[in-house]
């Protein structure tokens, strides 16, 4: 008898052991595919980081970024609005936040570091293509053009 009352309080243990690990599972998977969303999110949406070197222009946000040389640089220009966007062709798009690659029209393919309603932007064209970036702040974003035109107006050649 002792045997065999063991052998059956054992067995429901084990049983409930296993249905707990069968809800803890999607649990726990669910929970990890969420966090990883709202991490995406969170890093994808951030805003981008404009760093102007006496040779280059870096922009960074989330996993997008674009670096050049200031000698390549074509054009500079401060833009009161987004040209209109094709599509999105290797980029983050969420709400009114734009990161990375975006077929535009009229200037084919390019790279927006942008909140796409808060203008201005500011339009930077090269050798290596062109790319759009802004500010929540619209004096940030014209203290960026002003600092990039100085910059530039030190490397490139004289017209």
């Amino acid at each position: 008898m002792i045997g065999e009352s063991a052998a059956l309080e054992v067995a429901p243990s084990v049983s409930r052991s296993r249905s707990k690990l069968l809800y803890l599972i999607p649990l726990v998977v669910a929970l990890g595919v969420g966090g990883a969303v709202v991490a995406l999110l969170v890093v994808g949406g951030g805003p981008p980081t404009v760093t102007i070197t006496t040779t280059t222009v870096s922009v960074k946000s989330g996993f997008y970024s674009v670096d050049v040389p200031l000698a390549e640089i074509t054009e500079v220009r401060l833009d009161p609005s987004l040209p209109h966007i094709q599509r999105r062709t290797n980029g983050y798009a969420s709400g009114r936040t734009l990161r990375g690659h975006f077929d535009v029209q009229g200037l084919g393919n390019g790279q927006l570091f942008a909140e796409a309603n808060r203008a201005p932007f500011v339009f930077v064209r090269s050798s290596q293509g062109f790319f759009l970036v802004n500010d929540m702040d619209p004096a940030r974003t014209e203290e960026i053009h002003r600092a990039l035109l100085d910059a530039w107006s030190k490397v490139r050649p004289p017209e």
